[in-house]
């Protein structure tokens, strides 16, 4: 690559033989991030209880329809394909030596297929 001159010197310069820069930078992503995460679980809260105000009003106006068929659709993502979570499932129950707990038996599909057991997905 090439750079405009006296920028190779300040690229040289910045390197370090530690990461610290590196370090203290992921650091304050991850606190930003964490406050992110915060700030939309408050305020899907706070859009729960006014969708919850909502249907309160409704009922007092006299509404007698079903509003759960009133929502949108909601986009789901599959975690497995067709039959797939059927497969893993016999797999993991074939190769068991005792009898095994629901809980046990995802353990054991997450940690076959090599997934994040503290995914709230999974």
């Amino acid at each position: 690559m090439k750079y405009p001159v006296g920028m190779t010197d300040a690229i040289r310069k910045a390197r370090t033989d530690t990461y610290e820069h590196t370090i203290t930078g992921l650091l304050t992503k991850r606190v930003d991030l964490y406050h992110e995460a915060e700030r939309i679980r408050d305020r899907m809260a706070a859009i729960k209880n006014d969708i919850a105000a909502l249907d309160r009003v409704l009922g007092t106006l006299g509404y007698t329809g079903d509003l759960n068929k009133e929502m949108p659709r909601q986009k789901h993502e599959r975690l497995f394909g067709q039959g797939e979570l059927t497969r893993a499932i016999l797999d993991v129950l074939r190769d068991a030596t005792e009898p095994m707990a629901t809980r046990d038996i995802a353990r054991e599909i997450i940690a076959v297929n090599e997934q994040d057991a503290r995914d709230r997905r999974l």
